[in-house]
């Protein structure tokens, strides 16, 4: 939660030139993710099916309250002292609290690893471990980075990874945009209130994540035959909220309103985009269970290359169609790859469901189905009893003839 505050509080209020920005904000970001993955005690919680994504809510809080205090922190530093107090700020705090709290409080979870200090301090109790003579048998090797993409190009994730991928970039790019329009007239924001201005998407973030945990759950339980049914609520969040979002923040900030309206779309583009988040990480640690962390890596993986691009879009976008049109086309990218989603989402239920409820009303219906093979049976007999008939009526004609 620490190295969240830190990565978030600065990287939106400094009076820089916007590309030097978004450099820095994708690389902070991918580094706080790159180790903001749940560890295999973690994804043993949550391999529950009642409440894994509930739970899974519990480790994306630490970045969302990173958006909700960061900011305040990092606008009154820029105001104070200037853009550079805090990145000073951010060095001493990462260098200075988290990792020595991440070295003293964090424990080893890497089963490997905590088997072996294990049978060296307490022989006897890695003998009751049923898995620790499998365990010590498979040493660790480093793996390639790029070997955990390959999941992206499974039939059964790409269509969410893609919808994951357009609702984090166009949340990215709406955080990027922000500080230089209230900045500009008629707004005039000092670094101080834009960051207080902030507090609309960290705020979304705390409570769109855990709606759409306990969503993913609750459709998750209703519909245990088919593992993508945790994503209809979140998926239905992609499709109706995240574009009306977009809509409404970029057309509030194109024609000037009140900083009401560019806020509130704010706030509706961070719970969407938080509601979302939970219930793909739910749906690939279930269908994922021995590889949840590395396809989930793969995923993040991809948010942030898409979020990267969109950053850097978002600023000759404006610049070039101005904040109406420019959010229009962002909504209209995310509406049609939600459709997608939708689509495939369909097609899995039919799949499963269809058949089941075919056969549920084949056995609720017994007496009919009986009637109909009656039916049959007894139109074969007629037939053969009119080709005996025939047969007969030939061997006369055959023995008159003779």
């Amino acid at each position: 939660m620490l190295h969240a505050l830190s990565t978030y509080s600065l990287l939106d209020l400094c009076r820089v030139p916007s590309w030097v920005v978004s450099s820095l904000k994708s690389g902070a970001v991918v580094c706080h993710h790159s180790w903001c993955q749940p560890s295999r005690p973690f994804r043993k919680m949550l391999s529950s099916t009642q409440h894994s994504t509930s739970s899974l809510t519990v480790c994306l809080h630490s970045q969302l309250v990173g958006p909700l205090l960061g900011p305040l922190l990092g606008g009154v530093l820029s105001q104070v002292w200037g853009w550079r107090s805090t990145f000073i700020c951010l060095v001493v705090f990462c260098g200075g609290v988290v990792a020595p709290l991440l070295a003293v409080l964090v424990p080893e979870t890497h089963q490997y690893r905590v088997v072996r200090t294990l049978s060296r301090t307490d022989p006897a109790a890695v003998k009751l471990i049923a898995e620790a003579e499998g365990i010590l048998s498979r040493r660790p090797t480093f793996a390639a980075p790029w070997v955990p993409l390959k999941y992206l190009t499974e039939r059964d994730i790409v269509p969410y990874a893609l919808l994951t991928m357009s609702s984090f970039g166009v949340m990215f790019a709406s955080l990027t945009e922000w500080p230089v329009k209230m900045s500009q007239p008629p707004y005039s924001l000092s670094e101080a209130m834009i960051g207080v201005s902030y507090l609309a998407m960290g705020v979304a973030g705390f409570v769109g994540s855990p709606l759409g945990g306990r969503a993913s759950d609750v459709t998750a339980a209703k519909w245990n035959l088919v593992p993508q049914a945790r994503l209809i609520a979140n998926v239905a969040a992609a499709l109706v909220i995240m574009p009306a979002g977009l809509l409404l923040y970029g057309w509030t900030l194109h024609y000037n309103t009140h900083i009401v309206g560019p806020l509130v779309g704010h706030f509706v583009i961070g719970v969407a985009s938080a509601a979302y988040l939970p219930g793909l990480f739910g749906y690939i640690s279930t269908i994922k269970q021995q590889n949840a962390s590395a396809a989930a890596a793969a995923v993040q993986a991809s948010m942030f290359v898409i979020a990267a691009v969109l950053i850097y879009a978002s600023v000759a976008g404006v610049q070039s169609l101005g904040f109406g049109w420019f959010f229009t086309l962002l909504a209209f990218i995310q509406l049609l790859i939600a459709v997608i989603a939708a689509l495939c989402l369909w097609r899995s239920f039919s799949r499963v469901y269809g058949g089941t409820r075919v056969r549920r009303q084949q056995q609720q219906q017994p007496g009919l189905v009986a009637g109909d093979s009656g039916l049959k049976m007894m139109h074969s007999r007629v037939e053969l009893l009119q080709t005996a008939s025939d047969d007969r009526g030939a061997a006369r004609d055959s023995v008159s003839a003779v």
